[in-house]
């Protein structure tokens, strides 16, 4: 009997903490190519970062009874945001990585082609689908040629940039440009996976 109460209350109070709900709401939203993107550029903005801006040893805290050396207190060097040093290679890496693939998939957009043509038709379904906006597929495929023109071709998109820019960009990025590649592939294949199970529904 007491065993019985005792489920019956960590029952309520799981019920109560919503878990399930968020967790379905979290799995849903992970389920999708966008979120394959907002990770993989995630993981390239930490690696990025990691190389532009540097973190300083800004103070110390003497030894305790956990520690026997002194235990330094790290702060990020933001002054470097207000050097070329920084947006040179940031503004390349979200040129490259984000803003052309995003410019490429939202005119060239092949589920966008499917709606209907009338203007109100076509808005309301985007705005039922807000997912449509963007072609995924053509984002991948246009960050994966991007960047192997860019950071293998040393192809350079804009005169602005200099090759040590697009070296530093390079170096940064898990993997290098090989990794680019890879998580366009994988950003590809994911789209066009869900784009043929929701054919099938």
């Amino acid at each position: 009997m007491q065993t019985r109460r005792i489920r019956t209350s960590i029952s309520h109070a799981y019920e109560r903490t919503r878990f399930q709900e968020y967790s379905d709401s979290l799995r849903d939203y992970s389920s999708s190519t966008a979120a394959i993107n907002i990770i993989a550029i995630l993981i390239e903005a930490k690696g990025l970062r990691e190389v532009l801006i540097p973190f300083n040893a800004v103070a110390s805290i003497s030894p305790t009874i956990f520690t026997s050396e002194p235990t330094q207190i790290y702060m990020p060097d933001l002054f470097v945001l207000l050097s070329t040093a920084f947006w040179g290679p940031f503004s390349l890496w979200l040129l490259t990585t984000l803003l052309l693939p995003a410019l490429a998939s939202y005119f060239i957009n092949l589920p966008l082609a499917q709606l209907p043509s009338h203007s109100p038709a076509r808005r309301a379904s985007i705005k039922s689908h807000p997912r449509i906006t963007f072609d995924p597929f053509v984002f991948n495929v246009t960050k994966g040629l991007v960047a192997y023109a860019v950071f293998a071709l040393r192809y350079q998109v804009i005169r602005f940039y200099e090759n040590a820019d697009i070296e530093l960009v390079n170096l940064s990025m898990p993997g290098g440009y090989h990794g680019l590649l890879i998580s366009s592939g994988v950003g590809a294949a994911a789209s066009l996976y869900e784009a043929v199970l929701k054919k099938h529904h």
